[in-house]
């Protein structure tokens, strides 16, 4: 269930028995090159996440993060964009595996307020929610 400050018990939700890994890959940077690190950190964790979804029971991915690729095609994301980093490669190689292990991953349409879904849930393989 969920805990208030007062440590009273709150509502217990509509899956009080479900198990959350919580995984942090980012260090919150408008710096590119940062932005590099934490997409590798993201690549990094979800192999680790598909390396171990037997002994921790991994059901889903959620993914609440996303951001616009330039030079992307407008309907999906599926193969690089123009000039997209090798660490961006790598998160959709981790996105593809994890599927591929029966593994749905669900993502962040995006936040800003156009057309187009931030990657990866521009991926066809990805759920996205706004």
């Amino acid at each position: 269930g969920m805990h208030h400050f007062d440590g009273s018990l709150g509502h217990r939700g509509i899956a009080p028995d479900a198990g959350i890994i919580a995984i942090n890959t980012s260090a919150v940077s408008k710096n590119p090159l940062e932005r590099a690190t934490e997409e590798a950190n993201l690549a990094q964790a979800l192999n680790w996440v598909n390396d171990n979804r037997s002994t921790n029971g991994v059901d889903a991915v959620n993914l609440s993060l996303g951001g616009p690729i330039v030079g992307a095609d407008d309907s999906n994301c599926d193969s690089p964009g123009q000039y997209e980093g090798p660490a961006l490669q790598q998160v959709r190689v981790a996105i593809n595996r994890l599927v591929a292990n029966g593994i749905p991953v669900v993502a962040a349409a995006g936040n800003d307020m156009n057309n187009r879904l931030d990657f990866p849930s521009c991926m066809s393989n990805v759920i996205s929610v706004a």
